[in-house]
């Protein structure tokens, strides 16, 4: 949409009022349409979206004069303002940053560990609105996983053997060679009676045949060692195989011009059954060399 209003103002010779609200209308309709097409979050009543723009119509209207000041906002346009303000609360997309919460361990029938991963971007009105990213749980049949949470392609690339981006640098090239090579085929033979259709099925079946056949040879020649061998690693290696992790990914933050997200002292903790939580590294506020009465006080008291 926005492409399409650039090419509209660039190709204009004179912008007038009713192109001005003509393109100012397809904007919010597309918007409109896609906040109506998301699944309402199920923190918040089916009524909330009303309700919001009841409670805030004043803020909205300041906030719609403040972002579009002179620009012709008719009746319906300003509706379906009202409508996106709401809807961004309460659907189920997240549109901005959002914080991750996960939660690992044992339930007091389960014999063995679960995961769930959550997003969560803001609280309002008394509901916070979060969407379950993932839930695993260890099982007779799947009996390890390594599970990577915000800045995830060291972790990837560790585990699969090629980093994600360069990944998808390879096959969004081959993409565009297999089209063009289509193309090419198709100015060449099309005259003699062969389908273009067929070439561009063809094609495409090629191409994804490449691309499943590279994700089972990462699975197969990669991952599933690296996850069988974590299933029979004593605990003291697996909290050292999860630092390691984390330490990979710091040193490629900081070695790189992306932002140092990751990085300092990290807290290393194992979580059993029989033992709950432990603490294998666990860094503090303070100089430990200078407060050593703190931990003589814990000693004595365990």
């Amino acid at each position: 949409m926005e492409r399409k209003v650039e090419a509209e103002l660039s190709n204009a010779s004179k912008i007038t009022k009713k192109a001005t609200r003509t393109l100012f209308e397809q904007v919010i309709a597309k918007y409109h349409e896609r906040l109506l097409g998301a699944q309402p979050s199920p923190q918040f009543p089916a009524s909330y979206a009303e309700e919001f723009v009841v409670k805030r119509r004043a803020v909205i209207d300041k906030l719609i004069t403040s972002v579009f000041e002179n620009l012709p906002i008719t009746k319906k346009a300003k509706t379906k303002l009202y409508e996106i303000a709401a809807r961004i609360f309460h659907c189920d997309s997240f549109w901005g940053a959002a914080s991750g919460i996960v939660i690992a361990g044992y339930g007091v029938d389960e014999i063995f560990p679960s995961l769930i991963d959550y997003d969560c971007d803001f609280r309002v009105d008394g509901f916070v609105r979060h969407k379950e990213r993932r839930r695993m749980s260890i099982t007779t049949e799947t009996t390890s996983a390594v599970v990577p949470f915000a800045q995830t392609e060291m972790v990837s690339t560790f585990m699969e053997g090629i980093d994600p981006n360069l990944q998808n640098a390879i096959l969004r090239g081959l993409e565009s060679l297999f089209t063009a090579y289509s193309d090419v085929v198709k100015t060449h033979i099309g005259a003699s009676g062969v389908d273009p259709k067929l070439i561009d099925q063809h094609t495409s079946i090629l191409l994804e045949e490449f691309t499943k056949n590279i994700r089972e040879y990462r699975r197969r020649e990669h991952v599933m060692p690296i996850i069988d061998m974590v299933a029979l690693l004593p605990k003291d290696e697996l909290a050292l195989m999860a630092e390691a992790l984390v330490n990979l990914t710091s040193l490629k933050r900081r070695v790189t011009p992306d932002a140092e997200t990751v990085g300092g002292a990290v807290d290393v903790a194992v979580i059993t059954k029989g033992d709950g939580l432990v603490w294998i590294k666990r860094k503090h506020y303070f100089d430990q060399s200078l407060n050593q009465h703190f931990f003589d006080a814990r000693r004595a008291s365990t």
